[in-house]
């Protein structure tokens, strides 16, 4: 069995997902929107996030806050031009939609409060268009555009035991930071600090796997 074929075996596989802290919801239903999530619903502009797992403190049309648990799935755009998340809710065991303008705040993977403008700017996701001007370091996006496939390859694999260690990570990032200086790109250290925290909150879904093998795939060099 090959390597690809090896990785396309796995992305057939459904990782359990831990995280440090539990979901917190009020009891009963809530008012989110549920949703069927299609892989094809994946937004342009930011495929970054798609993948990634993280919680966050969510304000509810009803003023209702929770603790959630989400994976993204897809990002979809609203008429005034905000960005909405769709994702798979962990506490819910469903789709749900989340207005960005709704999340309060953003729980990394290691605990750590993030506000939520400066979290979703790095992918160029906006609650308010006309007020969001935090700026990522550029290195990142770019590093994340140019890899975006290998990284959710590399980290599938690494996460196929249900879980990615310190060692696994920071090989990643090696892997990264040396393809980015092939590139003429080299990264400092808060541009290093946000590949990391990426990386680990990277769960690629079966289906991102697939696209990404099969890109690999199609513009791997075949040898002479």
């Amino acid at each position: 069995m090959s390597v690809l074929d090896f990785f396309s075996f796995l992305s057939r596989q459904s990782p359990k997902l831990s995280h440090p802290f539990v979901d917190q919801a009020p009891n009963g239903q809530d008012d989110d929107e549920m949703v069927a999530i299609h892989s094809d619903e994946e937004h342009n502009d930011a495929p970054d996030i798609v993948g990634q797992a993280f919680g966050i403190e969510y304000l509810s049309a009803s003023n209702e806050r929770s603790l959630r648990l989400i994976s993204i799935r897809s990002v979809k755009s609203a008429a005034d031009g905000s960005s909405q998340l769709c994702a798979y809710c962990h506490l819910r065991k469903a789709y749900r939609v989340f207005n960005l303008d709704r999340v309060q705040s953003v729980f990394d993977d290691d605990g750590v409060v993030i506000a939520p403008q400066e979290f979703f700017a790095e992918f160029n996701l906006q609650e308010n268009p006309k007020t969001n001007d935090f700026e990522p370091p550029a290195d990142d996006k770019i590093i994340r555009q140019q890899l975006r496939h290998e990284l959710r390859v590399l980290t599938a694999l690494a996460r196929s035991d249900g879980r990615l260690d310190d060692t696994e990570c920071e090989t990643i990032l090696q892997y990264a930071v040396r393809e980015a200086e092939r590139s003429d790109i080299f990264p400092d250290d808060d541009t290093v600090m946000h590949l990391e925290k990426y990386i680990r909150r990277l769960y690629p879904t079966p289906d991102s796997i697939s696209k990404s093998l099969d890109l690999l795939r199609r513009t791997r060099k075949r040898p002479a």
